[in-house]
């Protein structure tokens, strides 16, 4: 019988030991770098805060560096050591939370210049208590520095990068902060944060040719549910920002003339399937709920949306 024990509970713990080693397999392929051309513009939204690389014309900028956005960003094989910069629509320590972490990532991997902040007012206060945590992690790689913008061009928009080929542009949103139009001659992509309203997104679509968005979103439904459970359980939330409904999104997408739109963050939950029952998007209307994982392709003539 000691002998039997014995065998079962060796080949127990090497099964689990293969199970480890599968998982871990997966796990580091997953998180193999994942480069993209020069022809690429592609959106993958790395966190369930506010995270999205945006890669188009062998560029990448990170928008929005919330909690989570360095693991996030690694384990799509999204961490970058030569990422361009990181674009924050406000300066909320939901937009921010995660720029310290993203930076040491970038340093480990090799990276040995400061990465540029671009950002709306209020900013720079941001990036010097940043760097303050960063002190001592290594040299000039492992600092942030604000980016130089460009000209006000008024309702064009505020010229924040530009290559010649693809253009940042920022646009003033409703509740302070910004939204960013991030392409080329042919092809925008809108990114807006909580702060923004369906008009604001308008205002960023006005001029481009061919639009799609990533919309911060909250769902009064679901923000309900948890709210009553915490209080019956005698728990205190903190306050969710203010951010567009499913509704004013599927406002703002109809009245922009999107080609199509991600929801993201999900605001309280990124749980896709408690989204879909909680709010209805009308058919017709190209918007798709958008967890951690989510891609949004417009390098082709049809945008293509992937999730996980």
């Amino acid at each position: 019988v000691g002998a039997v024990a014995w065998l079962i509970a060796g080949q127990g713990f090497g099964r689990a030991l293969d199970r480890f080693e599968r998982d871990m397999e997966q796990r580091m392929a997953a998180a193999k770098p994942n480069s993209a051309t020069a022809e690429t513009f592609r959106a993958t939204v790395c966190a369930a805060s506010p995270c999205v690389l945006v890669e188009v014309g062998g560029l990448a900028f990170l928008v929005g560096a919330g909690e989570g956005a360095a693991t996030g960003l690694a384990e799509s094989g999204l961490l970058r050591p030569d990422l361009d910069g990181v674009l924050v629509n406000d300066v909320s320590l939901a937009s921010v939370d995660g720029l310290a972490a993203v930076q040491r990532a970038a340093f480990g991997r090799g990276r040995t210049a400061p990465l540029q902040v671009f950002g709306p007012e209020g900013l720079l206060t941001v990036i010097d208590g940043v760097n303050l945590l960063l002190s001592g992690s290594g040299g000039e790689g492992a600092r942030l520095q604000v980016g130089a913008e460009g000209e006000d061009e008024g309702l064009a928009g505020k010229v924040v990068f530009d290559t010649g080929v693809v253009t940042i542009r920022a646009f003033a949103a409703s509740r302070g902060g910004r939204v960013y139009r991030i392409g080329d001659a042919q092809k925008s992509l809108i990114v807006a944060g909580c702060t923004a309203s369906a008009p604001d997104i308008l205002a960023a679509a006005r001029g481009a040719r061919t639009a799609a968005a990533i919309i911060a979103t909250a769902s009064p439904k679901l923000i309900s549910i948890e709210t009553n459970a915490a209080s019956a359980a005698g728990i205190a939330l903190d306050a969710y920002p203010e951010c567009m409904s499913p509704a004013e999104a599927v406002q703002a997408t109809t009245e922009a003339r999107l080609s199509g739109g991600l929801l993201a963050p999900l605001i309280p939950s990124a749980n896709k399937a408690a989204w879909s029952e909680a709010a209805t998007i009308p058919p017709g209307v190209k918007l798709s709920f958008a967890p951690q994982g989510t891609v949004m392709d417009l390098t082709g003539d049809e945008l293509v949306v992937t999730t996980p």
